[in-house]
């Protein structure tokens, strides 16, 4: 049906309307952020979140003398890509941009000589344009998935003599955060009390976790010394968000620069720290010892998913027969010439050890997963039958396989 001319002024003006209102919602938690922060000798420091974000945009901006530029808000954290339009406010109303426009995934803005030289006279004020004397630290940026890592990383560092308080790593309880504290409150602390060597461990799971992009932006903004350890099939050029996958990085499976890169962190730890050098044998059987050991990790992490697959796919075999069988049921029988599978008539393949050990591991895998119960155990047979949710599952299989 057409609208008639006075419908459709009604629904421009509502559009315009509720346009104005979030544009107002806007203002007004953006004034609030604004309201909230802190001056130190007459200076005004942004909040965290908004020099998070002018970090980002100053990393994009090319230096042209208009000051023009369009920001792209791939590869920043998703809590600043979320709230990015606040963010532009309250950056306006601090007066770090001149105006804004935002379109989409990005944004034409124009940034102010304030927002340029915000960082450096920031430094000027809270330190008297000197880095203040810090005890230095190393903080390990990485994802809790990658926590078997990130485990022989901390031992290497020991290895190099590197003192217990001169590490944080969340993943490792010893070098973690303390019972009782805010995470949010005590990172921000690390950042703000010691002199950070931030160690970036990099992988698919690092770029999944807001969190350590977080962490990644945190670094950025406070200017700290870093290392990019890349982990093993992780490519030099996934490198993203405020690290230049042009700058040298450590790569733990390239043959042809492991040894020298880590010579090179060892000699920038060795200083950092004022620790006594390393006997160049016992160098040697220390990198050797953490490069093996790390491909190794991600070696068995490799046959892990491999062996996760076949289980994966002989528990869909296993309860799409079952849900087929007229009886729904799967026996186990031991008896003095071995041990037979089966389901109705049909018999799994059981004629060596290791294979009935790989369907007594599925059958078990099937029980965890309560798609199957037992139902009867006696003289050397048990008998387990297919459950509600196990026909459930094998229902939603054959919908997949269509």
């Amino acid at each position: 049906m057409t609208k008639s001319p006075e419908q459709k002024a009604i629904e421009k003006q509502m559009r315009a309307q509720e346009k104005a209102e979030r544009a107002a919602q806007i203002r007004e938690r953006a004034s609030g952020i604004v309201a909230g922060a802190h001056q130190e000798n007459g200076f005004r420091i942004l909040d965290f979140e908004s020099e998070t974000m002018l970090a980002e945009i100053l990393r994009q901006y090319d230096g042209n003398e208009n000051n023009t530029m369009s920001f792209e808000l791939d590869n920043i954290s998703r809590s600043l890509r979320d709230n990015a339009l606040v963010l532009y406010e309250a950056l306006r109303m601090y007066g770090m941009l001149a105006s804004v426009i935002p379109y989409g995934n990005s944004a034409i803005m124009t940034v102010t000589e304030s927002a340029k030289n915000y960082f450096e006279n920031k430094d000027k004020v809270t330190n008297g344009g000197n880095r203040m004397e810090k005890q230095v630290k190393i903080f390990i940026s990485h994802s809790s998935d990658d926590v078997k890592y990130v485990r022989r990383i901390v031992e290497f560092l020991e290895d190099l003599n590197v003192p217990e308080d001169g590490i944080f790593c969340s993943s490792i309880p010893e070098y973690g955060i303390p019972g009782g504290e805010k995470i949010f409150d005590f990172l921000r602390g690390q950042f703000d009390t010691y002199d950070l060597h931030v160690i970036f461990v990099l992988s698919k799971n690092y770029y999944n976790s807001i969190a350590s992009l977080n962490e990644m932006g945190a670094a950025w903004v406070g200017r700290n010394e870093y290392t990019v350890l890349l982990l093993p099939h992780f490519p030099y050029s996934e490198i993203k968000g405020v690290l230049d996958p042009r700058e040298i990085a450590t790569k733990i499976d390239d043959e042809s620069t492991i040894n020298i890169r880590l010579s090179e962190l060892r000699d920038k730890i060795l200083s950092e720290f004022a620790l006594n050098k390393i006997n160049e044998n016992k160098w040697e059987r220390v990198r050797n010892s953490f490069i093996a050991d790390m491909l190794e990790i991600n070696l068995k992490a490799k046959v892990s998913k491999i062996e996760f697959s076949q289980l994966s796919s002989d528990v869909e075999d296993m309860i799409l027969k079952l849900s087929e069988d007229r009886d729904g049921r799967v026996m186990i029988r031991n008896s003095i010439i071995g041990t037979t599978i089966s389901i109705g008539s049909y018999l799994f393949d059981s004629d060596a050890p290791r294979k009935v050990a790989h369907w007594e591991e599925i059958i078990r895998e099937l029980v965890r997963l309560q798609y199957i119960e037992l139902v009867s155990s006696q003289k050397g047979t048990k008998i387990y039958k297919i459950s509600q949710k196990g026909y459930e599952y094998a229902d939603s299989l054959k919908i997949g396989k269509r």
